[in-house]
C-alpha cells in the first residue's frame, strides 16, 4: 500500500478524497464501505498528515499540484474529487488547475473558506496545540455533534496524534490565511457543497455568506444532523450525497 493513499473497491468510477485538518485518509473508510461497487475510492494523505512527508515549500497551490501529479501518476482520466474542511479549499484549487477537465464534479463538505479563514485568538492557540491523548479525545468530541463510537474515536484521536507540528503551524497560520478566491473563475465543473447548522467548527453561516456566493455552477445542502466530522459521523449518508451527485 502505497504510504500516500489508500484505495478501496475496483469499480469503473473513480473516486479522490480529501480529508479534514487533523485528519488522514484513514477518515474516509467509512464512506467508502457506504459506497457503491461502482465506485473505487482513493483517499489520499495529504503531507503532513497520516504519515505521508512533508512538502519542502507548502501551498495552497503546491498541495494541489503534489495532489494533481498523484493522480496523474496513478492513470487516473476523469474523477469526481471530495474535500472535507481544509481538503475543501484545497480541492478548490485542484479543480482551478485542472485544465484537461479530469474533475466531472466538486463536492465540499463543510469546507475552508476560500478566502481568509478567521479564528478567534482561543482557537488558534487550541489548533497550534499539539496534543496529548487526552487533549486529543477532547478536541475531536468539540467538533462531533454527539460522540463518536470507539473505534472511529481512536480514528480521529491518532490522526490528530500523527500530524505534524510543521503542517499544523503551516495550515493555522498561512494556509487557512491564504485567499484562492482569484483562482475560482478558472473552475469549470459543477460543484455541491455540503454543510450543517451544527457544524461549530465552521458555520452553516460562513458557508452561506462566503462561500457559496463565491462559486459558479454551485448547489448547497443542508445536512440536519452532524457536527464537523461528517465522514466518521454520517458516513451513509456522506455516500449516498456523492452517488446523487455522480448520477445527477
Amino acid at each position: 500500500m502505497d504510504p500516500k493513499f489508500i484505495k478501496w473497491g475496483n469499480g469503473k468510477n473513480m473516486l479522490i478524497f480529501l480529508h479534514y485538518f487533523g485528519g488522514n485518509a484513514n477518515s474516509w473508510q467509512w464512506v467508502a464501505k457506504n459506497i457503491s461497487p461502482e465506485f473505487t475510492c482513493i483517499a489520499i494523505h495529504l503531507p503532513g498528515f497520516g504519515n505521508n512527508e512533508l512538502l519542502v515549500a507548502p501551498s495552497i497551490f503546491n498541495f494541489a499540484l503534489n495532489i494533481k501529479a498523484l493522480i496523474n501518476k496513478m492513470g487516473i482520466r476523469k474523477y469526481s474529487l471530495i474535500g472535507h474542511s481544509m481538503g475543501g479549499k484545497i480541492a478548490l484549487q485542484l479543480a482551478a488547475v485542472d485544465t484537461k477537465k479530469t474533475i466531472k464534479n466538486l463536492i465540499l463538505i463543510s469546507p475552508s473558506p476560500p478566502g481568509i479563514e478567521s479564528f478567534s485568538p482561543e482557537k488558534k492557540l487550541l489548533l497550534l496545540r499539539v496534543p496529548s491523548k487526552k487533549i486529543a479525545i477532547e478536541f475531536v468530541n468539540s467538533l462531533t455533534a454527539k460522540p463518536l463510537r470507539k473505534i472511529k474515536l481512536e480514528n480521529a484521536i491518532n490522526a490528530q496524534l500523527t500530524t505534524t507540528e510543521f503542517v499544523r503551524h503551516w495550515w493555522v497560520n498561512k494556509g487557512s490565511q491564504q485567499s484562492i478566491i482569484n483562482q475560482l473563475k478558472k473552475i469549470k465543473c459543477p460543484i455541491t457543497v455540503l454543510s450543517s447548522k451544527k457544524d461549530k467548527a465552521i458555520d452553516f453561516s460562513i458557508i452561506k455568506n462566503k462561500v457559496i456566493p463565491l462559486l459558479k455552477r454551485r448547489k448547497l445542502i443542508e445536512i440536519k444532523i452532524s457536527g464537523h466530522l461528517y465522514p466518521l459521523e454520517i458516513p451513509g449518508i456522506i455516500a449516498i450525497q456523492i452517488e446523487n451527485v455522480f448520477y445527477s
